[in-house]
């Protein structure tokens, strides 16, 4: 027997053996492989990429290769890939021969199969050991594994040079294209690029490789797979340089998707390339503002209102030429103070349950309840507003009154039906700061909540029905769905007609940050929110097609003067809006609404001294509008200038006034100048009355308010400052503390005391005989 034949027989034992030892050896298991976690674009441009955790560049590899690499690869790697079992013997032999006869090693005789093999052995020496447990592996893949799960196997973490593994990684890194895209030119360069992947480089080897892959494309024209035109083509196409640096469009994205779903490494999402890039553009120039006042951090999320998907999502701004201070915090996930960008969903809840509507007038005064004593960010007082006014202005106070008499509980169950999975304590650890931004809430809820409100609204318009709150969230992936077949007739947390009201009122801010030229677009409704302490601002901006929210400030929780939602928060959330086309308009669930007159001043029922009604659409719940509490019919005399009662005066008018509590209508009407005021009783019938509760009231204290005296260091008690107003302004006014008096004031109502601690009761008399009383406690 010739020493050839020896060989032979000795090769095909020894694949015998393998096929029979391999089976029992090879356990694959791709999840040991680590990959890049990779964010696709809507239409399939990479947004987002990290190295996998061994440092490596290694993207999964699909189903489907693209047929110009497979080609390539098989010409120039494995030509009978398809026809053996994991080793060519006849490959194998003639490389053992050539070994022999050039006493070095030439030729490895190599298989895809055993290349494989190979690469997960991680047996980088050529050796006879090892090239015989590459065999052994070799012939177990292939027990395994068809064809196309070792090609693409292959495919995947094949090495490129430097840390580049894979096919799609390679193309990725140095051509930056999708796979579909790939050229002859390329597909040639990457089949024999693993072969010997320390030959790219910048400066050196480049005639050796590009040699190589042009002997490739060489060979593919002898074979007949591409023609004449095409190998020149190809040829002239230069290799690739220096990989450029990693884009990174929706890095925060990226991380927030590898917490969601450890085990994938690839995600094709909703995000519009073209958007994300714009809204960087937009919030970069914002930050170059912000920057100066030392505000460094910033998010936006913008969502389709029709499907709910998720159309730009920027955690954080990322410049490599200038970091900011904690970029890496994604603040579309963060848990921040909410401010006032819950009120909205608070007058929603009113209206659901027939308190109020849109015109309804809320006290806006001093008050004290429990020891908590909201303010307005103005400072000032309106003395009552309307539920629109609330919204615009963005009134603590009227939203403080609302939410009492709404009920903590009840509000705090409705945000959590709304999706608001952040409220971790009870209710009444929260208290009446809840809208106010004691809550902490994240950017993803919120815009998620006013996203389903408003496509609840046009869903209820298209099928008079509801989608269940648990149905609808934000698609990030392609493979999300929202599934509008379970609809309800029932209500879901709020109906048609609250969810139209709501955004009505949220419209009228308008004028203030849009432009003129906007008017051909859906009115945007919107709303913005300072934190306490003005470490938070925030808006969101909702229209028929889109909801944009923004936040900015610092991520550390460092405040700043001057961070205010409506000047800082609210530009950028307008700007980014103003580029997405608009595609549809709102539209009024009047199936869901009833037409009712309501009082012309105070937007209640109207009462029987009502002069003025208006008829307007109210929700459904608007049919348990209390009457209108604040018209009076009063009695003058024939000229009408002076007030009377029925007593003094048989030949009285009977003449129907707006008429506000004192304290409402002292601030009332310095921002109404038409308020008018029931004229003063005239001398005649001053004795007929003995209660002033209508012509005058305390500003401080309030009822049963604890007054805290602090000592000084010399043991002397502060002063207090006790302040009332009257109707008349040229009233004077005598002051009682315990039947002691005090002293007397004319226009300016206010009275310096320092009162013993202790229980007290402070009363007020004019000069008509009128008092009023008001009991506190002065503690240390």
């Amino acid at each position: 027997m010739t020493l050839k034949s020896k060989l032979f027989v000795l090769l095909v034992m020894t694949i015998l053996f393998c096929w029979l030892t391999g089976i029992l050896w090879v356990v694959l298991d791709k999840k040991v492989y680590n990959y890049s976690p990779v964010l696709y674009g809507r239409n399939g441009q990479v947004l987002a990429v990290k190295v996998a955790r061994d440092g490596q560049w290694r993207f999964s590899q699909d189903d489907k290769i693209p047929d110009k690499y497979r080609t390539c690869l098989l010409t120039f790697e494995d030509n009978n890939f398809f026809n053996h079992l994991g080793v060519d013997p006849v490959s194998l032999l003639r490389a053992v021969i050539l070994n022999i006869k050039n006493r070095r090693i030439v030729s490895g005789g190599s298989t895809i199969t055993m290349q494989l093999a190979r690469l997960m052995l991680h047996s980088p020496e050529r050796n006879i050991f090892n090239k015989c447990r590459e065999i052994i592996y070799a012939v177990g893949l292939e027990s395994r594994y068809s064809k196309k799960q070792i090609l693409n196997l292959y495919a995947s973490i094949a090495p490129y040079g430097m840390n580049i593994s894979g096919i799609e990684a390679g193309m990725f890194r140095y051509y930056n294209k999708r796979l579909g895209d790939l050229t002859w030119a390329e597909a040639a360069m990457l089949a024999v690029l693993p072969n010997q992947p320390s030959w790219i480089h910048v400066n050196r080897n480049r005639n050796r490789l590009e040699s190589k892959r042009n002997e490739l494309l060489k060979r593919l024209f002898l074979k007949g797979v591409i023609d004449h035109d095409e190998l020149e083509l190809s040829l002239l196409e230069p290799l690739p340089g220096k990989p450029d640096k990693v884009q990174r469009l929706a890095p925060h994205l990226l991380d927030y998707l590898c917490t969601l779903y450890p085990r994938q490494s690839k995600f094709y999402t909703n995000i519009d390339e073209s958007l994300q890039r714009r809204v960087i553009e937009i919030s970069a120039s914002h930050q170059e503002l912000l920057r100066q006042n030392d505000i460094h951090n910033l998010g936006v999320l913008v969502v389709d209102n029709v499907n709910g998907q998720v159309l730009a999502y920027e955690g954080n701004l990322i410049r490599d030429s200038l970091r900011a201070p904690n970029d890496e915090v994604d603040m579309i996930q963060a848990r921040r103070s909410s401010g006032s960008i819950l009120k909205p969903l608070l007058v929603a809840s009113a209206m659901e349950r027939g308190m109020i509507c849109n015109s309804s007038l809320l006290p806006d005064v001093p008050v004290m309840i429990n020891g908590f004593r909201p303010e307005n960010f103005s400072r000032n007082y309106s003395g009552a507003c309307t539920v629109g006014e609330l919204i615009h202005y963005s009134l603590n106070i009227p939203s403080v009154l609302l939410l009492k008499d709404y009920g903590i509980p009840d509000f705090h169950e409705q945000l959590r039906k709304l999706g608001f999975k952040t409220l971790f304590r009870e209710p009444e650890d929260y208290g009446l700061s809840l809208i106010l931004g004691g809550a902490e809430i994240r950017m993803w809820d919120l815009v998620s909540t006013y996203s389903f409100l408003c496509n609840a609204n046009m869903l209820y318009h298209n099928n008079h029905s509801y989608l269940s709150r648990d149905d609808y969230h934000l698609r990030i992936l392609r493979s999300d769905s929202v599934t509008f077949s379970n609809l309800k007739k029932e209500v879901q947390v709020f109906s048609a007609g609250s969810i139209y009201k709501m955004f009505e009122a949220m419209r009228n801010n308008l004028g203030d940050i849009m432009t003129s030229g906007s008017e051909e677009r859906p009115l945007m409704a919107w709303k913005t929110g300072t934190s306490f302490g003005y470490k938070d601002a925030w808006a969101i901006g909702v229209t028929p097609s889109y909801t944009v929210c923004a936040w900015v400030g610092n991520a550390s929780g460092l405040s700043r003067p001057g961070l205010i939602g409506i000047e800082t928060a609210a530009p950028l959330m307008s700007d980014i809006m103003r580029d997405l086309p608009q595609h549809d308009e709102w539209r009024i669930p009047y199936d869901d609404l009833i037409s009712r007159p309501v009082c012309s001043y105070s937007g209640f029922t109207p009462g029987p001294y009502c002069d003025l009604t208006d008829t307007i659409w109210v929700t459904r719940g608007g049919e348990n509008l209390k009457p209108c509490p604040y018209h009076q019919q009063i009695l003058t005399d024939r000229s009408g200038t002076n007030r009377v009662y029925a007593d003094c005066d048989p030949d009285a008018l009977a003449v129907n006034y707006f008429v506000l509590p004192p304290l409402m209508a002292h601030y009332y009407k310095l921002r109404h100048p038409d308020y008018k005021e029931v004229p003063a009783t005239t001398s005649i019938c001053e004795g007929s009355v003995i209660s002033g509760n209508d012509e005058m009231d305390f500003i401080y204290p309030n009822s049963r308010t604890s007054v805290i005296v602090p000592v000084d260091l010399d043991e002397q008690r502060n002063i207090v400052v006790f302040k009332a107003v009257h109707k008349d302004p040229n009233a004077t006014l005598m002051w009682f503390i315990d039947d002691q008096f005090l002293a007397s004031t004319i226009k300016t109502h206010e009275l310096r005391s320092s009162p013993e601690p202790g229980k007290h009761v402070l009363t007020i008399t004019d000069q008509k005989g009128q008092r009023r009383m008001v009991s506190f406690e002065v503690v240390r």
